[in-house]
């Protein structure tokens, strides 16, 4: 029986966990572990220094599958910003299951009989995958993030190119050609090519999810849809009907005639930039979160600028709000505030019929909250007082 240990003590931990006697494997320490999976919230540097195998649970589960005959059709979404987003736009389209870094462990499917599967990989879940190939590799869009784990774009670029590291003729890679760095991460890719880009046919398709980002979204899932067989008119029927997921541009509400809506998913200032172009309505936007320090000052100052140029007021609390105030001087548009409850009773003394408050923090949650949904939540809580 082979032992297998594992590292974390979090959701990817525990699903495996519960998988293993379905496997007939045993769990061990790792001194007499024959196999080791990580969690992806612990970073290779920090692994153990054993001579057996250390390898991520999705290429675990792959490994499994495979070998055993029951794996499904693989379609496999990363990039920057918008995995989340676009697996779920997937799911629906094909009326599949998804898994992955949007919530569900693959591993959760291991003891299931699925034709396809939508997976949503994050560079820490792909840079303990060896062997790993799906059968549809979907790359979104690439900018800096996480460089405190992988401490170089390159280094970024490289775990999430391990999507594709294994991929031949017989699979498809379905990439943005209007990012440079995409086309730089998958130069010398051995799948069939097949690009997306904006497209203003599909303006109007997503109903309740606004922004250009979205309208590239929808392009990508249309590509993927094409590629299964899918007409372009059934991918836009049903991409119509996609209600979004939480704390992505979520609508919370309207009260006397002042819109508010959380987007606690933007922890990088790409994404909070997208949300901002969103909305044409005059903007109240709320920043907070963790100082990942991973961003240049040239980048913070750019940021702030747009930010500012584009909203009525800025509110910033958090971990991030003492640099940021740094490279805010004689600003009126910009303020800073101990907490959430702080900016909220500020806001709503500030705002007028019309407006939109926009929750959209532009950096990750752990300064003050357990999570993105717990730090969205929080918000929510409070539009609703």
């Amino acid at each position: 029986m082979k032992r297998v240990a594992v590292l974390g003590e979090g959701v990817t931990a525990r699903a495996v966990l519960s998988k293993l006697d379905y496997l007939n494997y045993s769990a061990s320490s790792i001194e007499e572990a024959d196999l080791i999976i990580a969690s992806p919230g612990i970073p290779p540097s920090d692994y153990p220094k054993v001579t057996v195998p250390i390898i991520s649970e999705i290429e675990f589960t792959y490994l499994e599958m495979r070998d055993r005959g029951t794996l499904p059709k693989i379609i496999a979404v990363t990039g920057t910003n918008g995995k989340s987003t676009v697996t779920a736009m997937i799911a629906h389209v094909l009326g599949c299951n998804y898994a992955g870094n949007i919530g569900v462990p693959f591993v959760e499917f291991i003891d299931k009989q699925v034709d396809t599967l939508a997976l949503e990989l994050s560079s820490f879940q792909l840079e303990s995958c060896f062997e790993f190939c799906p059968d549809i590799a979907v790359i979104l869009n690439i900018s800096p993030d996480h460089l405190s784990r992988h401490h170089t774009l390159s280094d970024y670029m490289e775990a999430k190119a391990r999507l594709f590291q294994n991929m031949g003729p017989d699979q498809r890679i379905v990439y943005n050609q209007d990012d440079p760095l995409v086309l730089t991460c998958i130069d010398g890719v051995g799948a069939k090519k097949l690009s997306f880009s904006f497209s203003k046919d599909l303006e109007g398709v997503l109903t309740r999810l606004p922004g250009r980002h979205n309208i590239m979204n929808a392009s990508a899932v249309v590509t993927v849809g094409a590629s299964c067989g899918y007409s372009e008119q059934k991918c836009r029927d049903q991409l119509n009907s996609f209600q979004g997921l939480a704390h992505r541009l979520e609508w919370v509400g309207e009260y006397d005639g002042v819109m508010y809506i959380n987007d606690s998913k933007a922890t990088n200032l790409d994404a909070t930039i997208n949300a901002i172009r969103s909305f044409n309505q005059a903007l109240h936007v709320i920043l907070c979160g963790q100082d990942k320090r991973d961003v240049s000052d040239s980048q913070v100052k750019l940021f702030l600028s747009a930010v500012e140029t584009r909203s009525s007021k800025v509110y910033v609390y958090g971990d991030l709000a003492q640099r940021y105030k740094s490279f805010v001087t004689d600003s009126k548009k910009v303020l800073f505030f101990k907490d959430l409850d702080a900016v909220m009773a500020a806001i709503k003394v500030g705002v007028t019929a019309g407006d939109v408050v926009l929750f959209s923090p532009s950096s990750s949650s752990y300064d003050l909250y357990k999570s993105f949904e717990h730090r969205g939540d929080e918000f929510k809580r409070r539009v609703c007082l």
